[in-house]
């Protein structure tokens, strides 16, 4: 995980993985996936955020997923 503090109040994190696995000329495991999250600190233990998350995972047949 990557974080980045852009002022006081304002921060951005993104994250990231892939796991890719053959086996005798096989893919077993083909899968990528990562998240982008903005938070603003609105008061002193309260945080307002933005989460974006993707993923790919040939193993299962989805070709692409993502959330916000």
């Amino acid at each position: 995980m990557l974080g980045l503090r852009l002022a006081e109040r304002h921060e951005l994190f993104l994250d990231g993985a892939a796991t890719h696995t053959m086996f005798n000329g096989s893919t077993v495991i083909d899968k990528d996936g990562g998240a982008l999250m903005y938070v603003f600190a609105l008061a002193k233990h309260w945080n307002l955020f933005a989460l974006s998350t993707h993923s790919r995972n040939r193993f299962l047949q989805l070709d692409y997923r993502t959330t916000i």
